[in-house]
């Protein structure tokens, strides 16, 4: 089960470690008050947590019906949390364009690695 959960979250560890890589090579400070590198760990964590939780929901037959709209109601839940862990993101009038194509980087990376691993669960399901 261990083995086939990391194979699961490879993509999503691939794809968020190239990527910090390559940001990374600028050395960029936000002038909002925290660091890229608390922006990428906070999308792994919760992708990471989220792709581990969908197998579990897929098996229990009163849940997996409604796996697509858990996973909608966890992208809400992950934008409010984000929310909460970034304040000055929310506050903040003027970010500056290269700062906020920076922090989406990292979002969407986790939206793709998730959006995929949700399609092949409904896959298997035949749903």
């Amino acid at each position: 089960m261990i083995r086939k959960t990391f194979t699961d979250l490879l993509p999503l560890l691939i794809g968020m470690a190239l990527s910090y890589g390559l940001i990374a090579l600028a050395d960029p400070v936000f002038s909002l008050g925290f660091g890229l590198h608390e922006v990428f760990i906070y999308h792994l964590v919760f992708s990471a947590i989220l792709i581990s939780l969908i197998p579990w929901v897929q098996r229990n037959p009163a849940w997996a019906p409604n796996l697509g709209y858990y996973y909608l109601g966890s992208l809400l839940l992950k934008f409010f949390v984000f929310a909460l862990v970034f304040p000055a993101v929310v506050t903040a009038e003027n970010i500056p364009s290269k700062e906020a194509l920076l922090m989406l980087s990292p979002l969407f990376i986790a939206l793709v690695c998730e959006v995929l691993f949700l399609k092949q669960a409904l896959d298997k399901m035949n749903v």
